[in-house]
């Protein structure tokens, strides 16, 4: 285990994985809230900044992997996942460049 504390965000976390965190509660919270009722609770998160010096400029790559109901539609699924949970936690960041990744290693159900 390592760790370091860095004024880069306001959890003093390193700004990958503090958004990280801050992503998988948003998957929580859709799940909890019905606001995509067919995911369940397992989900992994995982998110790439772009840095000029020690400034983060934006986000390169985001990955959000979500268990949920077999034989679901992936682009309901992908879109779903990007406009209820990556644009409300990462849209300043993100841009047309950046590589967005949901179940990228295929169906995720139990």
């Amino acid at each position: 285990m390592f760790g370091y504390a860095t004024n880069e965000t306001e959890g003093f976390l390193p700004f990958p994985i503090f958004y990280a965190h801050l992503l998988a509660k948003r998957l929580e919270q859709v799940r909890k809230e019905g606001l995509i009722p067919y995911l369940y609770p397992d989900g992994k998160t995982q998110v790439t900044a772009q840095y000029e010096g020690q400034k983060v400029v934006r986000v390169e790559a985001v990955v959000v992997s979500a268990q949920h109901q077999k034989d679901m539609d992936y682009e309901r699924l992908k879109n779903d996942i990007l406009e209820l949970v990556i644009k409300p936690v990462l849209g300043k960041w993100i841009d047309e460049q950046t590589k967005i990744f949901v179940n990228p290693t295929g169906v995720f159900h139990r």
